[in-house]
């Protein structure tokens, strides 16, 4: 494992590790996520492996932009009016999805996260392949904000690990299914429900 500061050197270390199926830790705006390339069905497994997560409970993947959100799920209207104004942003959104993911897909469906933040960004830009984006935590443990937070038995399967101090957020994720013309809250998180309703009306 190589732990390295965000910037150019742990960008490249990523992107290397993540073409070899390899797992990593990064930062995003609202917890460290564990990554892994979401299209190598053993990369995914190794994030389940990792997380002692079970097979059923499927996890969401990031991307850099709308765009390329929309060449994976359909949006509904609600769900482009909701992105346009939260995206990038501490919401996933569960969209149909328009291919299946190994591990990912569910029901047909897919959550998607855009992170704001500046180095998941531009990882998820120079990849430009969706990556698993999942907190870096035991599964049910506590959301690690910090390096420090994250269990060791996470930091020995990866090859990087990529620090940024503590994150811009201190809740997970805002999780809504969009699928439909209606809002389904899955989880309440770094935005609230009614923030997201006040900014639709």
């Amino acid at each position: 494992m190589e732990r390295l500061e965000a910037g150019d050197e742990a960008l490249n270390k990523c992107l290397s590790a993540l073409s070899r199926g390899e797992l990593i830790v990064y930062p995003t705006d609202t917890l460290y996520g564990l990554g892994a390339d979401a299209t190598i069905g053993g990369a995914v497994e190794k994030v389940f492996a990792a997380k002692q997560r079970p097979i059923d409970k499927v996890v969401s993947i990031a991307v850099a932009s709308i765009p390329a959100a929309e060449e994976l799920v359909n949006f509904t209207p609600i769900a482009k009016l909701i992105a346009s104004k939260f995206l990038p942003g501490p919401i996933t959104i569960v969209l149909r999805a328009k291919s299946e993911l190994k591990f990912v897909s569910k029901e047909g469906k897919i959550g998607i996260r855009i992170p704001d933040n500046d180095f998941a960004l531009a990882l998820l830009k120079s990849y430009n392949r969706p990556i698993i984006a999942t907190s870096a935590n035991l599964s049910g443990g506590s959301n690690p904000r910090e390096v420090s937070e994250i269990p060791p038995e996470i930091l020995n399967q990866v090859s990087v690990v990529v620090d940024q101090g503590r994150t811009k957020y201190s809740a997970p994720s805002t999780i809504i299914d969009l699928s439909s013309d209606t809002i389904e809250v899955v989880r309440e998180g770094a935005v609230s429900i009614d923030a997201i309703k006040a900014a639709i009306n």
